[in-house]
């Protein structure tokens, strides 16, 4: 089976379409047929920050794809949504539910915008001082692709004060796919797609992702169709 592959950290380059062995699955394992995936940071932390009814949510880098997924998943629980994302993309987030959105370019969104119940920072580039001004002091502040320092100051502020950082990895369960599935199925969530690849244009893909300004998900089509 083909797989792509990297042996070295640096550009999209690094990767390397191979043929490898497939793998067997153990006595208590199964094996699963992937036909097709996404180049992004995706991450799933809203059913932990237990976003609710009437909840005010602040999304900042709304048109990637944790964005979008974390405005319409917000949308679907019952909460307000202030958007940001930049000026071409802000009809797309609109469509896809948020009650207010602004141009991270020209709106003042710190010194304007109000507190918010969560601050959702999807593409590490707010800074967590601008975050915590946005939260309001019993907050839940989701930092969906923080790095080491922003993870440790979170830490210390989950620790010592009111407001609540949700950083790391999480592990999704069957269940939680199913619940997604569910929700695509009746209508409550519209995936996202900018572009898709093949898997042999994978270097291309990654290149494209990492430019900072797709629309959603990135999907690299792994079984081509018959």
């Amino acid at each position: 089976m083909k797989a792509a592959v990297y042996y070295a950290y640096g550009p999209p380059e690094v990767l390397q379409l191979q043929e490898v062995k497939k793998p067997v699955p153990k006595d208590n394992e199964v094996q699963i047929r992937i036909f097709s995936t996404a180049v992004n940071s995706a991450d799933w932390r809203l059913r932990k920050a237990k976003v609710g009814s009437r909840q005010k949510v602040f999304v900042y880098g709304a048109s990637g794809a944790v964005g979008t997924a974390a405005v319409q998943l917000a949308k679907y629980f019952g909460a307000e949504v202030t958007a940001i994302c930049s000026s071409a993309d802000i009809e797309m987030v609109k469509l896809i539910g948020a009650d207010r959105v602004l141009d991270y370019t020209k709106d003042d969104f710190i010194k304007n915008g109000g507190t918010y119940d969560v601050v959702i920072e999807t593409v590490d580039k707010l800074p967590y001082s601008d975050c915590m001004k946005l939260l309001k002091k019993n907050g839940i502040l989701i930092l969906s692709a923080a790095g080491f320092s922003q993870m440790l100051r979170g830490a210390v502020t989950s620790i010592t004060g009111k407001r609540k950082v949700i950083t790391g990895g999480t592990k999704e369960t069957a269940d939680d796919m199913q619940y997604v599935k569910e929700l695509i199925d009746n209508g409550f969530y519209k995936q996202v797609i900018d572009r898709t690849y093949t898997l042999d244009q994978i270097v291309e893909a990654h290149r494209y992702g990492e430019q900072g300004h797709k629309k959603g998900n990135v999907a690299i089509r792994i079984i081509e169709s018959d």
